[in-house]
């Protein structure tokens, strides 16, 4: 089911044509990463922004009353960055998750999970993606190497589910394949433990970040006065 692509854009890109035609509308977090914006565009689509909130993640609720409303018919999937959103940082919580799931399958619309952060994790353990428990395949799950390892070496994954073919005919369409010669070297760096010891240490990195900001932060109060 897994299909390589050039980094997580690509693998957006791909999966957001596969389940959705110019004229059809894709919900997405308010405020969402640009990026997705700009694929819905260039795709012809159009973006229905959801309420989003800085900590719970994209309202559920709100998302079901506009697919309840009459416009709603028109929307054929839903993107979200599940784990540490772009840009609120959001994670949503696991109930939320499982309710999110059963409200797409109900629908019968796309959810497109971008796990591009999920591994940066440096408080307690991994938040599971959405994906970790679908079962009837309603998940589109996208992710790289791009915020854990190599920006440049461009080599991303989608996990299509019910979508896979379709994803597949169009990534042989846009770009063919994926170095081959990335993919060999990203393969032996998992395989012999490095890459599980590398996150260990940005993991690490980024919890010392945030505990010298937060230390460094000053109060409102200051600002104001």
């Amino acid at each position: 089911e897994l299909l390589i692509t050039n980094g997580c854009m690509e693998a957006l890109h791909l999966a957001i044509r596969a389940v959705a035609q110019p004229g059809d509308t894709i919900a997405v977090e308010s405020p969402a990463y640009f990026g997705f914006l700009q694929i819905i565009e260039g795709a012809g689509m159009k973006a229905l922004e959801i309420a989003t909130d800085p900590v719970q993640g994209l309202s559920v609720e709100a998302l079901a009353q506009a697919l309840d409303s009459r416009s709603g018919q028109r929307i054929r999937a839903c993107v979200l960055v599940s784990n540490f959103s772009n840009p609120l940082g959001a994670t949503l919580p696991l109930e939320r998750k499982r309710a999110l799931l059963e409200l797409c399958r109900r629908h019968d619309i796309a959810l497109i999970e971008d796990d591009l952060y999920g591994e940066l994790n440096h408080a307690g353990a991994r938040p599971l993606p959405i994906k970790s428990f679908d079962r009837s395949g309603q998940v589109i799950l996208c992710s790289s190497f791009s915020k854990t390892l190599s920006p440049g070496a461009r080599v991303g994954w989608v996990a299509g589910g019910r979508w896979t073919d379709a994803i597949r005919q169009r990534k042989y369409v846009s770009s063919v394949a994926t170095s081959t010669l990335w993919q060999e070297a990203l393969a032996s760096f998992v395989a012999v433990g490095a890459y599980a010891r590398h996150l260990r240490s940005i993991r690490a990195a980024c919890a010392e970040s945030v505990r010298r900001f937060s230390a460094s932060a000053v109060p409102s109060r200051s600002i104001c006065t």
